[in-house]
């Protein structure tokens, strides 16, 4: 029979149909964003280098996310530092479910709430806050939680439609294919490039770079970050006055609004940041700034949980100077010297992620340290005196640690 176009275009579609088709089942076996199922093979998809890279689609589609009764909320340093797994957050019977996410705004923290409180088993939240999430010039960085909100659709709708959001991303992707391809050919027999399913950062995940650069290097490179390359400045300059600041502000606004309707139990709770890294922010003049700001979250906290005559919405303060964020990092060059509390200087270890924890819901290890300096329960009557307070740490801190100090103010003026 005499090839024909019509023949020729019946098997390049029927080829295309089957590269398509196979591609499809090779993306849902590897399942590099882990959304499928949990058939882990060793040196085949075990490990997931893609969770880091596509963070935002693998939580909003993670399994794990439907069935948490208590969420962890924020950046980086929430996925870094905050576990999952404790007592108070989560007692016998409940899950818990981290949904920090690297460069998160306050917006796509709303998206992400939403998303899984539309589940309707979330009774917990702790909100991890960072300046950060109030200046990014952005409302988000993947619009995928937004797209699947729960405002969007009635529930019938917006239930097909996720699981067809579902299906396009990750499998019939070409990001998904590439991200496959990535996850069978770096298998390296550990942890290096995963997070836990219920979305944590594994312990283990920045003790690699410790070993090559030892933990002073990592703060000296947090650190330049900021007196350098003035990342935190930039923004904080471009986001004065600016509508997507409204927005983040307003995000806040509609989360505890929520929580207070819902009677969930939210915890609102500044992060730790070791002195280095604020008296960096003092060096580069944001000190002002960085109060400021926290006097804005406190005033929409207050605003709101005054309106209600029941809530269960608290705000804590742990950036402040202590023996915990005044902990020595080991010298330069030294590669072998580990820290307690901290990876670097702009983010901490899972350790005082549980004794925040411990602090939060009063749970007994806290209650053995007997740290009550450790965390500050903000209220109208007390905020301006803890703010004080925080100011008078520091100047003890030029006193103390001058060392540190001098070091970075040459870096200052590099």
């Amino acid at each position: 029979m005499a090839n024909t176009p019509e023949k020729f275009l019946r098997i390049l579609m029927a080829s295309l149909i089957a590269m398509i088709l196979f591609g499809a089942g090779f993306n849902f076996f590897i399942d590099p964003f882990a959304v499928h199922h949990r058939l882990l093979i060793e040196g085949v998809n075990k490990e997931k280098p893609s969770l880091l890279t596509h963070t935002r689609t693998a939580k909003a589609f993670a399994p794990e996310l439907k069935q948490a009764h208590a969420l962890v909320l924020g950046t980086s340093r929430a996925q870094t530092g905050w576990p999952v797994r404790h007592s108070g957050l989560a007692p016998e019977g409940s899950k818990a479910y981290n949904l920090g996410l690297p460069g998160a705004t306050m917006y796509e923290m709303l998206d992400y709430f939403q998303l899984a409180q539309a589940y309707g088993k979330v009774r917990r939240v702790v909100l991890a806050l960072d300046w950060s999430l109030f200046y990014k010039p952005g409302k988000t960085l993947n619009k995928i939680a937004e797209e699947l909100s729960p405002d969007t659709l009635p529930p019938p709708l917006s239930n097909f439609y996720g699981s067809v959001l579902k299906v396009r991303d990750t499998v019939f992707s070409l990001s998904a294919f590439s991200a496959s391809v990535r996850t069978l050919f770096t298998q390296r027999g550990g942890n290096a490039f995963n997070y836990s399913f219920e979305g944590s950062t594994p312990p283990g995940y920045l003790e690699e770079d410790i070993r090559k650069l030892g933990h002073h290097l990592l703060f000296l490179e947090a650190e330049r970050d900021i007196l350098v390359r003035g990342r935190i400045s930039q923004h904080v300059k471009n986001s004065r006055g600016s509508s997507v600041k409204k927005i983040h502000d307003e995000s806040l606004r509609t989360l505890i609004q929520t929580c207070i309707k819902e009677n969930i139990r939210l915890d609102l709770v500044i992060n730790p940041y070791h002195a280095r890294f604020m008296e960096a922010i003092r060096l580069k003049g944001d000190w002002e700034s960085f109060e400021n700001w926290k006097r804005k979250v406190a005033d929409i906290i207050f605003e709101e949980t005054g309106k209600a005559s029941q809530h269960q919405v608290r705000f804590w303060d742990f950036a402040s100077y202590n023996p915990i964020t005044e902990e020595a990092p080991p010298p330069m060059g030294d590669k072998l010297g580990s820290m307690a509390y901290f990876w670097e200087s702009n983010h901490f270890k899972s350790t005082l992620g549980h004794m925040m924890l411990d602090r939060i819901y009063n749970t007994s290890p806290m209650k053995k340290r007997r740290l009550t300096w450790f965390g500050v329960l903000l209220k109208p009557e007390n905020l301006e005196s803890h703010l004080a307070s925080v100011r008078k740490g520091h100047l003890n801190y030029l006193k103390t640690h001058s060392k540190d100090v001098k070091e970075l103010e040459s870096i200052a003026v590099e």
